[in-house]
């Protein structure tokens, strides 16, 4: 098992779900050219969470399970985890509002990530 790739896939949730749930500031929308940031970060952040946790289940060789399974374990935590954060933004008050589109971007984030994962590595799936 490769500790480093549980660690980092770890941190990488672990800040993800810290970034999604912290209080929204009252600072304008950041852009970049015409592009609002914020699906921008939806996307990344889930884009990150699937490579990491793909790479992390499919190097490892302890679970015959998790190897062979591992798009559908982590497209289906991620989906879950996607619609999950966006209801507790409006359950936990912190400012931030319940976004279809927020919804919309960290989907999309966990199909690129699952494609990137294919991209790079190619021979294991």
């Amino acid at each position: 098992m490769n500790l480093r790739l549980y660690l980092l896939s770890g941190f990488w949730t672990l800040m993800l779900v810290i970034l999604l749930l912290s209080p929204k500031s009252e600072a304008r929308t950041m852009y970049i050219g015409s592009i609002p940031l914020d699906p921008v970060v939806h996307f990344a952040l889930f884009a990150g969470f699937t490579h990491f946790w793909m790479s992390a289940l499919k190097k490892q060789r302890r679970s015959n399970y998790a190897f062979r399974n591992a798009a559908m374990l982590v497209c289906i935590t991620g989906i879950v985890l996607a619609i999950l954060l966006e209801f507790l933004q409006l359950a936990l008050g912190t400012g931030r509002d319940f976004q279809f589109s927020d919804i919309i971007c960290n989907l999309l984030g966990v199909y690129a990530g699952w494609q990137l994962f294919r991209l790079i590595y190619r021979s294991c799936c």
